[in-house]
């Protein structure tokens, strides 16, 4: 009996405390230490809860923030992609196209000079050539021998050239120019008109000099592996008469040919022009440097 007694007693000990057990003197004290410490944890709870917003808020801030700058990104980008389009329209269509005086050729005097060649700029001054919306053959050609001229520098052949402005020229006085210059090859560089068409072609003296034909088939060659629109190929005499030739190719004594680059009525062909201009001088020196070496070192 004394046994079940004390397992009775552990039981109790063992069992939760209520309030009608403890002691009321007692069960007083500890509400009065409860209430001493409770403000202090509602103080600390409230702290973190704060914390706790104002780190939501932050990471909030955040991602619109970055969201903010994505869409002023993609916006700017396309201001600018259209801007972009909007010149290449203007070049290839409707802009007054003048000479950029600063592109003035500048002679690489490191390379050892060859030989000479003439350039000429078609038309010029009062004669603009073919136009199209403001757009006037003249200010091509030159933009493109001045090109051409600063590419044969750098290969060692001294460009001499019929004009470096916006000047008159006659078209005979081109080949004696190129004639007293004492040049061994001869290129005039004009641009095509009509109400339909588009690419490049050569035209070489009536009687079909084989050297004038090789200059012709070389730089064709060339602007070929750059991309041009399309090749026309070498044609004789001129476009109206096969038996007659331009002055540019009658009055020159040295192997010569005119060079028609493409339609000034093209939209295809401005494009092209207007973002290939540096790699299709770089293809005429270099049609040029090949002939010069075949026709006279024997490269």
């Amino acid at each position: 009996m004394e046994r079940r007694k004390n397992s009775d007693s552990g039981y109790r000990r063992n069992a939760p405390v209520r309030r009608s057990d403890i002691d009321p003197e007692v069960y007083r004290k500890i509400m009065e230490r409860r209430q001493a410490i409770d403000p202090e944890v509602r103080r600390i709870i409230m702290e973190k809860r704060k914390k706790a917003r104002r780190k939501k808020v932050i990471i909030r801030c955040t991602i619109l923030a970055l969201i903010l700058v994505l869409i002023i990104t993609g916006i700017v980008f396309l201001i600018k992609a259209l801007a972009s389009g909007g010149e290449r329209e203007n070049t290839s269509s409707k802009t007054v196209w003048k000479p950029d005086k600063t592109a003035q050729t500048e002679e690489q005097t490191f390379v050892e000079e060859r030989g000479i060649v003439f350039i000429d700029a078609g038309h010029g001054g009062e004669d603009p050539g073919a136009e199209e919306e403001g757009r006037y053959e003249k200010d091509d050609n030159l933009l493109i021998a001045l090109a051409v001229k600063k590419e044969l520098a750098k290969l060692g052949l001294k460009a001499v050239m019929s004009r470096e402005e916006d000047v008159s020229v006659d078209r005979e006085a081109r080949g004696k120019m190129a004639n007293e210059a004492g040049a061994m090859l001869m290129l005039s560089i004009h641009r095509n008109q009509a109400s339909v068409g588009e690419g490049y072609e050569i035209w070489v003296p009536a009687d079909g000099d084989p050297a004038s034909r090789t200059l012709a088939e070389n730089i064709l060659k060339e602007l070929d592996h750059t991309g041009i629109s399309l090749n026309r190929g070498v044609k004789t005499g001129t476009l109206t008469d096969p038996t007659k030739d331009y002055p540019e190719n009658e009055v020159p004594n040295m192997p010569s040919c005119l060079l028609e680059f493409g339609f000034i009525t093209s939209v295809q062909d401005n494009v092209d022009l207007a973002l290939h201009r540096k790699q299709y001088a770089e293809a005429i020196a270099r049609a040029m440097s090949v002939t010069y070496g075949q026709l006279y070192v024997g490269e």
